[in-house]
């Protein structure tokens, strides 16, 4: 009898570490065309991805510092920053763009109808940075990226 238990429950634990491993292939995969529906966060190392969905999280740029980057996707879906971000009254965005296209970038602030404060260009294949200045430092931001695209860069 203990022998099947033990077999049994090796069995077990080996079926859940399989399943663990193949649900972090898929979520690696997905969020590397930026499509994931629940991405992970990374808060420690302060590396994110982007996603299609509205940012529901806050980053507060004064306290847990620069945002790392990097994101990329195809078709016409816009892509927002995981965060929104606060703290600050000015934010520097660069970023290093990998696409033969030229990608737009727009930041905005969140209030009860989001208002567009600015936007930039990306050229393709270039490195381009804008800092947005006179922003609120209790205010919340996000950025959003026009796709397709791929790029990397920073947020401080």
């Amino acid at each position: 009898m203990k022998k099947l238990f033990k077999k049994a429950l090796s069995v077990c634990l080996s079926l859940a570490f399989t399943i663990s491993i193949m649900t972090l292939n898929v979520t690696a995969t997905e969020i590397l065309n930026g499509l994931s529906k629940t991405p992970p966060v990374v808060k420690y190392s302060g590396i994110s991805t982007y996603d299609n969905n509205y940012p529901t999280e806050t980053w507060n740029l004064s306290t847990d510092g620069m945002y790392a980057v990097s994101g990329k996707a195809n078709g016409n879906a816009e892509l927002y920053t995981l965060y929104m971000f606060t703290g600050v009254d000015n934010i520097s965005i660069s970023l290093s763009n990998y696409k033969d296209s030229a990608l737009t970038v727009t930041l905005y602030k969140v209030s009860g109808f989001d208002k567009k404060v600015d936007s930039f260009t990306v050229s393709a294949n270039t490195n381009k940075g804008k800092q947005f200045t006179n922003l609120s430092k209790k205010g919340s931001y996000y950025f959003t990226f026009s796709a397709p695209c791929d790029f990397s860069g920073y947020i401080a």
